[in-house]
């Protein structure tokens, strides 16, 4: 007979029909509670500053938060918490020297901030060579993204390049640069026809002494970054059709193939 459960099965649920709006309510009711579930297993998080605060920047000892905060300047707390100082400077980019005595920070020039004196001194003046600066782990150099990259020494300023030049026969504009944890090789990214953008590495004596290109494959890869035992380079790329994270051995001796990560999600 219809509509009869035969013996000693159990009768099946069907799941309710939703059309139109009813079916917009009901998947996005479903879509936040799961949202408001994975959210569980995650600690909220906890607010550092009150008053404003951007661009954070911890010490190397993992003492102090170095941050900017609009119309004061550069500030400095106890990553634990506590009354910020004031540093009394105006900053863009900055980073820490390795021994975290002092802070590099930009603006119109490389500036230098000690804070044992709580003063500030010009490394490098002039706009054009104070663009994504990053110092060596060893704190001798400082690296700057231009074209070609440009080495700062420390304390004394002076000013070197590192040379290199695409195959059009033009000179490199590094972009990104960033140095690898053992202090011998500073990656960085060269543009080339847009939208190319390949990843290459120096040795950071100078081109002379090495200079290799890890990606050539016409895509757009950009923001290298190190692993902690300066064997392998992350970075951005889009080779997939789409923005991913990818990683490539680094060898000075050995061609090198990118791994894809997969996505950030």
């Amino acid at each position: 007979m219809r509509g009869t459960t035969p013996p000693g099965r159990a009768s099946r649920v069907h799941p309710p029909r939703y059309a139109g709006r009813d079916k917009q309510d009901h998947i996005h009711n479903f879509c936040r509670l799961r949202s408001r579930s994975s959210r569980k297993s995650f600690d909220a998080p906890v607010q550092v500053t009150s008053g404003g605060g951007f661009q954070p920047a911890i010490s190397p000892d993992g003492q102090w938060l170095l941050y900017r905060m609009h119309g004061v300047g550069i500030c400095r707390m106890p990553t634990e918490g506590g009354q910020p100082d004031t540093l009394g400077i105006i900053g863009y980019e900055f980073d820490w020297s390795p021994s975290g005595d002092s802070v590099l920070y930009t603006n119109n020039g490389l500036h230098i901030y000690e804070f044992a004196s709580g003063s500030s001194y010009t490394l490098h003046n002039g706009a054009g060579w104070d663009d994504g600066p990053a110092w060596s782990p060893l704190g001798t150099e400082i690296v700057v993204q231009g074209e070609p990259v440009k080495l700062i020494s420390f304390p004394d300023g002076q000013l070197s390049t590192l040379d290199c030049e695409d195959p059009d026969g033009t000179g490199c504009s590094g972009e990104f640069p960033t140095w690898s944890p053992d202090g011998q090789w500073i990656a960085f990214v060269v543009a080339g026809q847009y939208p190319v953008y390949n990843i290459w590495v120096t040795d950071a004596r100078g081109p002379e002494f090495g200079l290799i290109q890890v990606t050539d494959d016409g895509e757009e890869d950009y923001s290298p970054t190190w692993s902690a035992d300066s064997a392998t380079i992350y970075f951005s790329s889009d080779r997939n059709g789409r923005r991913e994270i990818w990683k490539v051995p680094f060898n000075a001796l050995l061609p090198t193939k990118p791994k894809s990560l997969g996505g950030l999600r």
